[in-house]
């Protein structure tokens, strides 16, 4: 009879240690900031615009966020800068190097294409967004070999002054997601999507963040043999040449970082690019360059 309580004195205690948790919380933990979650680009995405977003918009006045926890592998922003940037303005996060050494990248606006990142063993990491394209943009903060960081701060010096530009994220501006939309802009001004007359090699960079970027151009003379039209990105697109009665004319699928188009065979007249997910209606953005040479054989 006593071995028989004994066992069952020993089976109440193996019950009870099984039941008992095996971490209890202490210090050590971190509880997470106000703008979680924003562990992966999709979760940002998703995310609204309201207060304590992740999201955080339009930029018209600088963003400083205080109290931030980085307590996993990583935390993600998106914002949109309203104007191309210029000197000065910048992303960076201020921090305690021995609490947690973190870096700093700088992502196109869905979080795919690394534009330029900071990783140094100071405790400020910045990246300059002088000469951006307006448009959306992702910064991802992460740890070096895994660091958390209990408090870190994150600012951003944004364009500010004049009024911002409208439409979406193009460098010329909008409208340029219709061909009568680009025929309205004034041909030549500062952020049209209306080019006016070719008369020398120039480029753009561009942020696609809906379904078409067009663009309208001139060639006032015989164009060379090396005349062209091409474009950079590392996403995939498409590239798309239209007559001035919008019949297409030429076609490129640019799934390898760069295609172009060939300009020389084409009459003087006024032409259209048009610039397109490589699947059509995909949703997300990217960044890419548009580069014009009209290789005139004569004076335009």
């Amino acid at each position: 009879m006593k071995l028989l309580n004994s066992t069952r004195g020993m089976c109440a205690q193996h019950l009870l240690e099984a039941l008992e948790p095996r971490r209890l919380l202490d210090a050590t933990v971190l509880l997470d900031d106000v703008y979680e979650q924003n562990d992966v680009p999709r979760q940002v995405l998703n995310a609204g615009n309201g207060p304590n977003s992740p999201n955080l918009g339009d930029l018209h006045a600088d963003v400083d966020l205080r109290r931030l926890v980085l307590a996993d592998s990583a935390d993600w922003f998106r914002f949109r800068l309203p104007r191309q940037g210029g000197p000065g303005d910048e992303v960076a996060i201020t921090f305690r190097n021995k609490a947690g050494n973190l870096d700093l990248n700088l992502y196109n606006g869905r979080g795919r294409v690394l534009i330029d990142s900071s990783q140094t063993n100071s405790p400020t990491e910045a990246i300059s967004l002088n000469g951006l394209a307006r448009g959306w943009y992702m910064v991802s903060i992460t740890g070096r070999d895994g660091a958390t960081n209990p408090n870190y701060r994150l600012t951003i010096s944004a364009p500010t002054g004049g009024t911002p530009d409208g439409g979406d994220t193009q460098t010329p501006g909008e409208a340029n997601d219709t061909f009568a939309g680009v025929d309205a802009a004034t041909p030549g001004a500062a952020g049209s999507p209306n080019l006016g007359a070719l008369a020398a090699p120039f480029s753009i960079l561009q942020t696609l963040d809906d379904t078409y970027d067009i663009f309208r151009f001139t060639i006032a003379s015989a164009p060379g043999a090396a005349a062209a039209v091409r474009i950079y990105s590392d996403t995939p697109f498409n590239l798309s040449l239209f007559t001035a009665d919008r019949e297409s004319i030429g076609f490129a699928a640019g799934y390898m970082g760069q295609t172009s188009l060939s300009l020389a065979d084409l009459a003087p007249g006024t032409y259209y690019v048009q610039v397109t997910h490589y699947v059509l209606g995909l949703p997300g953005a990217f960044n890419y360059a548009l580069e014009f040479d009209p290789n005139s054989s004569s004076p335009a």
